[in-house]
């Protein structure tokens, strides 16, 4: 698989490759569904990459030759052992750099559906802010985030009458995906950082389980730190019948099952019990 590094660039927002990495050492690729996903790619270093993200980073993203959902890079890690030195790059998917802005002006939507609702906080606050009447301190294009573009919803959802103000964008688009169960995506299309909004698909409840063979992996584990199979159980009877160095008189052994435990197979441990005056009535039952 190979992955490419890309820069937007400027004022233009254009966005052109900047490296290739076709040789990572681990790779995690996370999409989801009402929230951002994220990556890691892990790989050997070259000052060259240091510089690159050292220099850029805040406007770099990751594709995969195989689709066209980019990954915003947000953080790396420089990492040096007798094996090398390697680089480990992070972040989420697209709808991450939501996270950079606030729902800047309180605006209240009266009956409105609530996928138009998301659509326009994000038009309003990072894709195309407009001048605000009672504000005219700012310039809105500062706000503006370039080459980004959302999609009209298909599927509107459920009309709803609400105030927003002051939250993250992304918290306040996150929480109206998960309530009215949508989704949302970011392809590049055509240098354009595109958002859609969809609603998933019905699929049959499955049940993942090691009895219906649907599990990709399993563990199984052995631990025999606390295992006991026999038992010396130390039974006091009356002072009477202490014995005269102060010991006990009764002393059995229980052993679980009808074999004899012996060698390494006999892992043996003692219980102390009171009151019992004869051999025959300290009974204990082994764990």
């Amino acid at each position: 698989m190979i992955y490419y590094i890309q820069k937007i660039g400027g004022v233009s927002g254009e966005v052109y490759p900047v490296a290739v990495i076709d040789s990572p050492i681990s790779v995690r690729w996370v999409r989801c569904f009402d929230e951002p996903g994220n990556f890691e790619l892990y790989l050997p270093s070259s000052a060259e990459l240091f510089t690159l993200l050292a220099v850029d980073i805040g406007v770099l993203v990751v594709t995969r030759e195989d689709d066209n959902e980019p990954m915003y890079i947000e953080d790396f890690k420089l990492s040096e052992s007798t094996e090398g030195e390697t680089i480990l790059i992070s972040g989420r998917t697209m709808d991450a750099v939501m996270a950079s802005r606030v729902v800047g002006y309180p605006t209240t939507y009266a009956h409105t559906p609530s996928m138009v609702v998301a659509r326009k906080l994000m038009l309003d606050n990072m894709i195309a802010p407009e001048v605000v009447e009672s504000d005219y301190s700012y310039d809105p294009t500062a706000r503006k985030l370039v080459p980004f573009e959302v999609e009209s919803p298909v599927d509107h959802g459920d009309a709803i009458t609400r105030t927003f103000g002051g939250e993250n964008l992304l918290t306040a688009v996150d929480g109206l995906l998960r309530e009215f169960g949508r989704g949302l995506r970011c392809r590049l299309i055509g240098g354009v950082f595109t958002f859609e909004f969809y609603r998933g698909s019905d699929k049959p409840h499955v049940v993942f389980s090691a009895d219906n063979e649907m599990l990709i992996s399993c563990e199984y584990e052995v631990d025999i730190r606390d295992k006991c199979n026999v038992v010396f159980v130390s039974a006091t009877g009356p002072d009477s019948e202490t014995q005269a160095n102060g010991s006990n008189p009764y002393t059995l052994v229980r052993q679980a099952g009808s074999f004899l435990s012996q060698g390494f197979d006999r892992r043996e441990g003692s219980v102390q019990v009171s009151g019992i005056p004869t051999e025959e009535s300290a009974r204990v039952d082994l764990m």
